[in-house]
């Protein structure tokens, strides 16, 4: 089996080689991933994903943090004890007088994921929990911008609450790239849904989170930065193309 492991992943390293050794421009969105493109010879600029960058020219919604409301979004790499867990947690959040509710949707193409991780964690509850089924930009990062914080294990989920100001607990996802936003952003590392002690570890986090004074904007100002640096390509290939026309 490790054998088979080890043969997949040099596979998976020779077809990332070939295709990215053609490419004139590489942009890769977080330092993990870098650093694992850099081992096998592959030259990058590192930038970020373009979420903060919609966040910054196209909405515009002021903060209207809800008092006592916590929004839980799912993860790819859930599991049935760690939604239990999770249950647990959110059954605990409920006694102390929050309201919980449940993200998902897409415009298009919703994950798969999300449906299962619904549908296992409403098995606990008699009352089924609300659910936002988000189909646009704009109601995505409502609710995440007016939860007074937010439970997720996704990664653009993870970014928004940051570029919003919400406090937010990331949950692993299931490559490190939510590890490596956590970091780069200088918030805690995700938990995992397949620690035993994930209740206990939701409550501690809870209790440390700083609900009343989150301000992201040098880092937000940072990451934009970052972003934008995904077009540099395309930038100096028009450039180019126009160098040449004229």
């Amino acid at each position: 089996e490790k054998i088979a492991m080890l043969q997949g992943r040099s596979e998976a390293e020779r077809l990332y080689r070939k295709v990215y050794k053609v490419l004139d421009f590489v942009a890769i969105r977080e330092p993990i991933s870098q650093l694992v493109m850099q081992d096998i010879g592959i030259d990058s600029t590192l930038s970020f994903d373009c979420v903060p960058l919609y966040i910054r020219d196209h909405y515009h919604n002021p903060k209207k943090q809800v008092k006592d409301k916590v929004v839980i979004a799912g993860s790819v790499a859930f599991t049935t004890a760690g939604v239990e867990q999770l249950a647990r947690y959110i059954a605990e959040l409920q006694h102390r007088g929050f309201t919980v509710e449940l993200l998902m949707g897409a415009k298009a193409f919703p994950a798969a994921d999300d449906t299962l991780f619904v549908d296992l964690l409403q098995s606990y509850f008699a009352k089924k929990l609300p659910v936002v089924v988000a189909t646009s930009m704009e109601e995505w990062l409502d609710t995440i911008n007016h939860a007074t914080f937010f439970v997720s294990g996704r990664f653009h989920h993870s970014i928004a609450a940051f570029c919003v100001n919400t406090p937010f607990i990331a949950l692993n996802s299931n490559t490190p790239k939510v590890h490596s936003i956590c970091a780069f952003l200088g918030q805690s590392e995700p938990l995992l849904f397949t620690d035993p002690n994930l209740f206990i570890k939701l409550l501690e986090r809870t209790a440390a989170l700083a609900v009343d004074s989150c301000d992201n904007c040098a880092k937000i100002e940072e990451i934009c930065r970052l972003a934008e640096k995904n077009f540099q390509g395309l930038k100096q290939l028009l450039a180019a193309t126009a160098a040449a026309a004229s």
